[in-house]
């Protein structure tokens, strides 16, 4: 729950075929606040759900005083927009339209950067940028953008953002009493000097499991494709190796699609 002035927001990770508890958790924020005599107002709650399922789960709406809570894809939460799906267009797009208006950007496009900078993809990061591109021709309208930004002394909008989370980060690992510290995964121990350590545990998805087979080098690829050729000759008049060309058979395709 995080609380700010008369907002109060409230988010819940449901694990697989478990309930939602959020409608207690309104139960109880509603009981405290008619004791303390405050008065909610259930059409300006709104309820975000975010699943990356194929058949996400269904959970009835949550209700405040008798009063349904709308569904919306996208929230605005302490002035950065949350669409359901993690995509910041909407976020962006309402930034730029607000900073295309002044010449004071900067304040505006990198408010709440570090939490978008790293997942932003490079068409939302150019949109950002040409804010402060239109600026730079107004105020230098002899110089290339490049040329601007080094006359002015600043950098790229890119740049600066990357500065800013940068430092941020190094704050919350560096002090253990930081507020965003409990978000950190735990820091990996490495007994043996490896050529990129990892400063912390963080699980692999399947996906990149998938990248990482799927990288095979086309100067290698011959010689993968001999070795599974000897293998396969080898364990072919075994009937008990089945499954083991089974998964043999599909490395051979991924060294093949690579090769070409």
């Amino acid at each position: 729950m995080w609380k700010f002035a008369d907002d109060c927001t409230i988010s819940e990770v449901i694990p697989p075929f478990k309930q939602s508890s959020l409608q207690q958790a309104v139960d109880y924020i509603d009981a405290w606040s008619q004791e303390n005599r405050l008065q909610l107002k259930p059409t300006k709650c709104k309820e975000v759900r975010s699943s990356f399922k194929r058949n996400p789960p269904s959970f009835p709406l949550v209700e405040l005083n008798d009063f349904q809570l709308e569904r919306v894809s996208v929230a605005k939460i302490l002035g950065v927009s949350i669409r359901d799906d993690f995509k910041w267009n909407d976020h962006i797009g309402i930034v730029t339209v607000k900073a295309a208006k002044r010449l004071a950007i900067r304040s505006l496009l990198e408010y709440s950067c570090q939490l978008f900078h790293r997942s932003l993809p490079n068409y939302l990061s150019n949109e950002l940028e040409s804010i402060q591109r239109r600026a730079m021709r107004i105020i230098l309208p002899d110089l290339k953008y490049a040329d601007a930004l080094k006359d002015a002394g600043i950098s790229t909008l890119f740049d600066r953002r990357d500065q800013l989370s940068s430092h941020l980060l190094e704050d919350i690992v560096n002090k253990p009493d930081h507020k965003l510290s409990g978000l950190l995964p735990p820091q990996a121990h490495h007994h043996n000097d490896l050529r990129s350590e990892r400063r912390f545990n963080v699980p692999v998805s399947q996906q990149c499991l998938l990248e990482e087979a799927l990288t095979f080098s086309t100067e290698h690829a011959d010689a993968c494709s001999g070795i599974v050729e000897e293998a396969r000759s080898k364990y072919k008049s075994s009937s008990s190796n089945k499954e083991l060309m089974r998964k043999m058979n599909k490395r051979a395709k991924f060294v093949e699609v690579d090769s070409d």
